[in-house]
């Protein structure tokens, strides 16, 4: 018996390793490329997380104590020249992005919880909060905005920066009583001031921009913190600090070192 073997032709052998190469499936790596943030009408704030190619509906949830909103990002790896960056607009403080287990999760923290929305558009992620002061959407049900605060006579009751004599910058907190105290430390260009048990008007919670008076002070962030109110006051360069209490009134004096 004899075996005949014929030739294949050169096109039956491209279809083949054609047909093999379409059934193989393509693992094309998605990366976080960028995060970017804007200011939207009444004190909203819009974070946008831009992708390297569409993903679908991520996985979310919210958390109160302390506010934050997580996102998971399955399959999805981080390619960010910082992956912790600070926005301090809004209720939006800082938004973390961590990759483990074959995703990655991104963590916005916020002065308080709001409601929030949350869409899809192409390769980009938008997440929408809303104001202190204006809810919108359906973000959360009414009983979750019911936070247990101290008694008013732990109130801090104003909060006044101005530009003293030799150019330093002078944040002065009139305080209810005298009992209530501050803890400050050093945290790089942040000084960082807490205020234990105390309570915040409302008003007072706000981000001032105080680059205009030409003093080492940047910013100055108030905002709950958990139980407490916490004060972070943004400088530039070498600077020195002299915080003093007398009766209720707390006054955070900071200078440039070279004055």
């Amino acid at each position: 018996m004899r075996v005949i073997i014929k030739p294949i032709s050169i096109a039956i052998i491209s279809l083949l390793v054609g047909s093999f190469a379409s059934a193989t499936p393509t693992n094309e790596l998605i990366t976080l490329d960028d995060v970017n943030y804007s200011v939207l009408p009444g004190d909203r704030v819009r974070v946008e997380l831009k992708l390297s190619s569409p993903v679908g509906e991520p996985q979310s949830f919210a958390i109160h104590r302390p506010a934050r909103i997580v996102v998971d990002l399955p399959d999805v790896s981080v390619n960010l020249a910082r992956k912790s960056r600070l926005i301090y607009i809004g209720v939006a403080r800082n938004i973390t992005a961590v990759e483990a287990g074959g995703r990655t999760r991104v963590v916005l923290n916020l002065v308080r919880m709001v409601p929030y929305s949350m869409r899809v558009v192409e390769s980009s992620i938008f997440i929408t909060l809303g104001s202190l002061h204006t809810f919108f959407g359906t973000g959360f049900p009414d009983r979750e905005y019911t936070i247990t605060r101290p008694q008013a006579v732990n109130k801090i009751e104003s909060i006044e920066f101005r530009r003293a004599r030799q150019g330093e910058g002078r944040i002065t907190v009139t305080l209810a009583n005298s009992a209530i105290v501050a803890n400050t430390r050093q945290e790089g260009d942040q000084l960082i001031v807490d205020f234990p048990g105390a309570d915040l008007r409302e008003c007072l919670e706000q981000h001032l921009d105080v680059v205009d008076f030409a003093t080492p002070i940047l910013s100055v962030d108030t905002f709950v913190f958990g139980d407490n109110v916490r004060m972070v006051v943004e400088t530039i360069g070498t600077t020195e600090q002299l915080v003093y209490q007398s009766n209720n009134r707390l006054t955070i004096d900071i200078k440039s070192s070279t004055q």
